[in-house]
């Protein structure tokens, strides 16, 4: 979590804004299972300005687990 906290510290377009979708992608076979990540995320973050924000998988020719995209209102 706190690597997305951080990107969107960083990076101006996002700041003050809500965020709507969190996009991961990752190898094949997958390193984490999408569900159990999912499940996870949800409770860390409550009450944080995560909170609501829909988590998204997709698979990647790239090897490893990684954020692919932060979607904003």
């Amino acid at each position: 979590m706190d690597i997305i906290l951080e990107t969107i510290a960083a990076d101006r377009s996002l700041s003050g804004k809500t965020v709507n979708t969190i996009q991961f992608s990752q190898s094949y076979p997958p390193l984490v299972l999408s569900d159990s990540f999912e499940f996870y995320f949800e409770e860390m973050i409550k009450g944080t300005v995560l909170d609501g924000a829909q988590l998204m998988f997709r698979e990647s020719e790239k090897h490893g687990f990684f954020i692919d995209s932060i979607e904003v209102d």
